[in-house]
């Protein structure tokens, strides 16, 4: 009697955590889709466009970085403006982009570094970018630029991007224009994707501890009844 009354409610647990995990799954697998606007984002905060939907959901950004021949040209970055609506681990990509080589930068809502991103990775390479990032309830800043570019708060470099990415620097202040640091690059227009993947579902653990139980009492009943 004591096992079927423990058998119950850790049923009930497990039903609840794979239904969470089934809509948490279903929304990975249908992100909202927001395309730069026709006159085109900017590059700095309060000056963007705002991504409709929050990244919780599953977003991809659609837009294009036009050329740009040395010195600093804000054509090369593109900044978004977007929210959180649940705190968790967030997945930041550009897989999928033409642009070759591209670097990822994540910003708080006053425009002060959190992280940055140049290489996927190094071994092997994949020159598109990637990172992921404990954030809480907010709106952040994401931007996406050529290989190159440097975001500057007006006494230096907010992150040191001669790494291959990272948080920013300690006392580092908020992005006020951005340097082109790798010369006289020529680039043609050419698309990007930002992706940002839902965070991971804190209902996986709890499924994983329902079915943990579950199959330790399946074993306890199977030696009982052996």
């Amino acid at each position: 009697m004591q096992s079927k009354q423990l058998f119950k409610p850790l049923t009930r647990i497990l039903a609840l955590g794979l239904t969470a995990l089934a809509l948490s799954t279903a929304a990975m697998a249908a992100p909202t889709t927001f395309n730069e606007s026709a006159s085109g984002t900017g590059n700095l905060p309060g000056a963007t466009d705002v991504v409709a939907g929050g990244a919780e959901g599953g977003l991809m950004i659609l837009g294009n970085l036009i050329d740009g021949r040395g010195g600093h040209d804000p054509n090369l970055v593109d900044m978004f403006k977007f929210g959180v609506g649940y705190a968790g681990r967030y997945f930041f990509d550009t897989f999928g982009s033409v642009i070759p080589d591209t670097q990822l930068f994540l910003f708080d809502s006053f425009g002060n570094g959190l992280y940055w991103n140049n290489d996927a990775s190094v071994t092997p390479v994949d020159t598109r970018s990637a990172f992921s990032i404990d954030l809480g309830v907010g709106d952040y800043y994401i931007a996406v630029s050529f290989y190159g570019l440097d975001p500057d708060d007006g006494a230096g470099s907010i992150f040191d991007t001669l790494s291959n990415g990272g948080s920013a620097w300690a006392g580092s202040g908020s992005v006020s224009f951005w340097n082109d640091f790798n010369g006289a690059t020529v680039w043609d227009t050419t698309g990007y994707v930002i992706n940002a993947r839902v965070p991971e579902p804190n209902v996986l653990a709890l499924s994983l501890v329902a079915l943990g139980l579950l199959a330790g009492f399946s074993r306890r009943r199977q030696d009982r009844t052996g």
